[in-house]
This record gives C-alpha cells, structure tokens and sequence, in this order.
C-alpha cells in the first residue's frame, strides 16, 4: 500500500525539559507529565487512560497516555533516554475523538502493558488493538473487533492476517489475505475510525485502492521554513478561487508559517499546515512555492454509503462537507492508508479533499485489470463468499489446487508451486449458472461458466470442456 508523510501532531510538538509531580492537573501517573508539564497546548486536557511507566526488556523506561478536553484526544507515547522523557509518538487518529456518535458502546479507553515491548489499547471488553514497539515506532500486531457476537461487523487481526466474520455460509472467519492490507501499520498510520471493520468495507478499500494505482500517491516532498514574506495567503480547497474556501471563506495561511508543500499545478501549490492544537488543513494557494508538479489521476467513483469530505484526514478529520450514497466523484490519489484524494461538487462549488476509501467504490471494476470496463454492481458477492477456500481438481493431483479468497483474489497452485495469482469476479450466467472471469497478474485473462453443483462441487467450464473441482478447506490462508 502507498503510504504518506502524516502531518501529525508528533511533528509539531516539541519535548519539554524534564519537570516531575507527585500529584499534577492531568492526572497522569507516568512520564508523559514530563512531555507536557511546561507546554501550554495541553491546558485543558485530562488524562482519561494512564498505563505508568515499565522498564522493557531494552532497558528504556516507557509510558503511554490518552489526554482529552473537550472537542479533542490523544494518544501520546513516551520513552526516557538518558533521563530525559521524549514523546515516541503524538497521534489523534489512534483514538476517537470526544465528538464520536457511538452510543454507549464502546466504553471508555484502557491502556495496558503487556509482556514483549507491547501495550494494549482496549475500548470495552470487544474492542483491542496491540502495539509493539519495533526499534524505531510502534507497530499494530493484533486487533479484535465485537468478536463475540458473531456480527457481520466483527473481524480479527493477528498473525495470520485480517479477518472477518461471515455468519454463512461456513459460520467461521474468512481471511482476507495479506495483499489487501499493509503487513505493517505503524501507530502513526493507525486510524482507528477509518479501519474497516466488515467484509464490504474492505472490499471497498481494496477496489478502490486499485482504481487509483495508476496516481502517484499524495505525499509531502518538501517543508516550506518560515519567514517566506510578510500576510496572509488564502487558502482554497481546488485550484480555482471560485473553490469552497473553508472557516467561513477566510481561511488562510501566514506567509511566516511553517508549511509541507505536497506539489504544484498551474500556478498553484498544495500545502499542508497547522490551524490550531487540534485542526490542520491541505489546501491550494495561488503562488508555487517549490515541489513537483502534482501527477494526479482521474477516475469515476461513488459513494457506496453516506460519507464526508475533510481536508484534515491525519488529525481532526472534520468534515468540511457530507456526500450522500450514490453521489458521483473523480479520484485523484490515494492519500496513507485510508484516504482517498477526490474531486467533488456540490451545489455549484468544487472541492478538493479526502474521503475513506471504505466508504467509496469504483464506478468500474479495476481490479480484473484486463483492459475492459465492468461495472461493479454487478459482482456476485455471496456467490464469492461460497467459492473461498482451496478447490483441487477433482480428477487431479491435490498439489494443483485453487485458492480463492472472498476479496476476489486467487492463487493458482501447479505441481506444488505457484503457477498464477491475480483477481477474480463472478457475475450471473444463463440458466442458473455464473461467469467466472479471472485475471492474471501479467494480464491473462480467462472466463469460465461456473457451476454449483448439490453435492458441494463445483464445475468450470470453457472452449476445452468441463472441469470438475471438490473443496480441500472452506477458509484459507491461501499459505499452501
């Protein structure tokens, strides 16, 4: 997956000189005090999780922290080195925010130490992710989602890779498969209100992910220093000055201000910066400022729910405007791990700005990558969901199998190595039978009349004949 500069709290915060109380206004019980003690940005907030300091097995002393006020939280990591408390990490996209509509699930957050430079963090009793500190940050190692219940919106990470649960058929949790979600999430990537959390959502992702391939990734190239004149520049979400302008069509940024320029186009250049503690903003200011020109693509998508538009997606993610179900939009990049950057208009203005990918689908279907349009509404998904698992060829060797995931990518298995892997989509046939179209990673395309036979076999069936094959396993790893 392409991933991003984040322009996170944890670049704009700076470690304050050591400071120690037995007693503080925060109420934190760990070396976090020391980050915050002498800095005027956290007047305000409470400390509502607190896991203390512990010594890990390197010999660094460490402490994690989840600070609140009103309109914001976050989640702040802190190691001791010589003596000194430094903050390893300050993210607002690890927890949710006080302005969250959830109910009264999930409770409130608990921070936990565990054996092996891990700490847990845990909503409620159904909701936990598990980082791990690895040399240089912390890396997301186990999630688990209202696992329980058996919901359709329930799913594990481990591992063994991302699952999720599917009531039917087969009442087990299906794997997604590795290449359909980064094998490394990094705490700073992390958003835990953008992590998808049912099969369709990931589906969405991943299609969506696919259709913007061919975009450069939205990424920082450059950090533009201050005392670069003196005013204000306005800042405007498109490269046009007819674009919605945000905070009441004033917003703007301080010639004196540090920016992350992220490239140009006609003039114009796309920044990033800083708007207050809790709020920062990518916009286009009519002036270049230094970058690459921006090489970004263009391709129909949709809404596949009710979703929003924000140019803040790495920390308040404040929607600057809702996009109904349905509504159409050009997308321009990819944007980390769960953004994508969009063109839409609504009531005659433009805007430029990033929607989660899981809540987007691609007008057509990309993924085959076999140089035709399909639309996507006409996957049979459920059909999909039968089909994972291993197949062999009922008359063959149980080396040459078939490997098919529910996110509609397969492996192809000959003499007990790996002949072919790709995607693949099923759609309705004739007569109560389905079409099978699959695609090779160098882009070989097959298509095959599938069909579900009583006893639990399956035949495909092309210009050759008939091709009988009998399932190995229902869930698969696809590991062989």
């Amino acid at each position: 997956m392409k991933r991003i500069l984040s322009l996170t709290l944890g670049c704009l915060l700076f470690c304050a000189l050591t400071a120690s109380a037995l007693a503080n206004e925060w109420g934190l019980r760990g070396g976090v005090y020391d980050i915050v003690a002498d800095n005027k940005r956290f007047d305000g907030y409470t400390a509502i999780a607190d896991d203390g300091n512990t010594k890990l097995s390197s010999g660094i002393h460490v402490n994690q922290a989840i600070l609140e006020n009103r309109y914001h939280a976050l989640l702040v990591c802190a190691a001791r080195y010589d003596r000194v408390w430094e903050a390893n990490a300050m993210v607002t996209t690890a927890v949710y925010q006080p302005g969250d509509k959830r109910g009264a699930y999930p409770a409130n957050p608990t921070l936990e130490h565990l054996d092996g430079n891990c700490f847990r963090l845990s909503y409620g009793q159904e909701e936990a992710y598990i980082f791990q500190w690895d040399e240089e940050a912390y890396v997301l190692v186990e999630a688990r989602y209202d696992i329980s219940s058996g919901n359709s919106d329930s799913f594990i990470m481990d591992e063994r890779g991302l699952s999720f649960w599917q009531a039917n058929p087969g009442d087990a949790f299906l794997p997604v498969g590795d290449a359909l979600w980064p094998t490394t999430i990094t705490l700073e990537e992390f958003n835990i209100a953008q992590m998808p959390r049912t099969l369709a959502e990931m589906r969405c992702l991943n299609m969506t992910a696919v259709a913007l391939m061919e975009a450069e990734a939205l990424s920082a190239t450059d950090l533009w220093s201050p005392v670069q004149g003196e005013g204000m520049l306005p800042v405007y979400s498109a490269p046009d000055q007819s674009s919605f302008r945000a905070a009441n069509d004033k917003a703007s940024v301080s010639l004196q201000d540090e920016v992350t320029i992220y490239g140009t186009v006609d003039g114009w250049t796309l920044i990033g910066y800083e708007v207050s503690p809790r709020t920062s903003r990518i916009g286009y200011v009519h002036r270049e400022l230094g970058g690459e020109p921006l090489a970004l693509g263009s391709f129909p998508l949709r809404a596949a729910v009710n979703t929003f538009l924000t140019d803040d997606p790495f920390v308040s993610q404040y929607p600057q405007v809702n996009i109904p179900t349905g509504a159409t939009l050009t997308g321009l990049a990819q944007c980390g791990e769960y953004y994508a950057y969009v063109a839409y208009e609504a009531e005659g203005l433009q805007y430029r700005g990033f929607v989660p990918m899981k809540d987007l689908m691609p007008v057509y279907d990309r993924a085959l990558a076999t140089g035709s349009d399909r639309l996507t509404a006409d996957v049979r998904w459920d059909v999909m969901d039968a089909l994972c698992g291993k197949w062999c060829d009922a008359f063959g060797s149980w080396e040459d199998r078939l490997v098919l995931y529910t996110s509609g990518s397969f492996v192809q298995w000959q003499d007990g190595a790996v002949r072919d892997v790709g995607n693949y989509r099923v759609y309705d046939g004739e007569n109560g039978t389905f079409s099978l179209y699959m695609a090779t990673e160098d882009n070989q395309e097959a298509v095959y009349t599938l069909t579900l036979n009583v006893d639990g076999t399956i035949t495909l069936t092309d210009e050759r004949g008939n091709t009988p094959y009998r399932r190995m396993e229902y869930s698969s790893l696809g590991n062989g």
